[in-house]
């Protein structure tokens, strides 16, 4: 997003559903060689947001114990907040 001179207030419209830690810098934007603008960095902000849906995740080995250097395998569970299995993307 860019402000126009004269300009201080920017309305920030995540898309919903959206969640999580973000990270929001303010830039000067300064000449630079030919057509190229160079940006500066002036502030920055970590803000977060709740998300809508909760996932929770879960490690299983497929032994109780192993040897070392023996191989092992781990399944990744993962369910919403209602406890339902999470769909895999």
């Amino acid at each position: 997003m860019r402000l126009e001179k004269g300009k201080t207030e920017a309305a920030l419209k995540p898309t919903a559903g959206m969640g999580g830690v973000c990270r929001v810098t303010v830039f000067e934007e300064l000449p630079g060689q030919g057509q190229r603008r160079e940006l500066k960095p002036l502030a920055e902000r970590l803000l977060y947001r709740h998300p809508l849906e909760q996932v929770s995740l879960a490690l299983r080995p497929d032994r109780k114990t192993y040897v070392p250097g023996q191989k092992a395998s781990l399944v990744l569970e993962a369910a919403n907040e209602k406890d339902e299995k999470a769909p895999r993307s």
